[in-house]
């Protein structure tokens, strides 16, 4: 198996476990929805390293570009996971405003 074959299979995988845990609004455990979130997070980051090489000869500046907002877009997710521990109202405010930039960064960085 070639090396693009097996990046292919890697970044298919991670797709489908970041997009797995839309479902984990429906489980009760604060743990389990946090740690899915923050695995998520971790995912969207390893999808863009991973495909980096395959788009780097195409344009080098929006490849660099690509990877720094999907780690910004998993970073937040990371950290909008472990707020979702928190019962404070402003801490929940503050995870309810980083979920807005996390759409806006999403959406960035799918027009790059």
């Amino acid at each position: 198996m070639n090396s693009n074959r097996k990046n292919a299979i890697i970044v298919g995988v991670l797709i489908l476990f970041a997009y797995a845990v839309l479902a984990s609004s429906v489980i009760e455990s604060k743990i389990i929805v946090m740690i899915s979130e923050a695995l998520s997070g971790v995912a969207v980051i390893t999808i863009a390293v991973i495909m980096f090489p395959l788009f780097k000869p195409y344009n080098e500046k929006l490849s660099i570009w690509y990877v720094v907002f999907r780690s910004i877009e998993g970073g937040l997710m990371i950290i909008a996971g472990i707020l979702f521990l928190s019962n404070s109202i402003s801490l929940l405010g503050i995870r309810d405003g980083i979920y807005v930039g996390h759409g806006y960064i999403f959406a960035i960085a799918a027009l790059v």
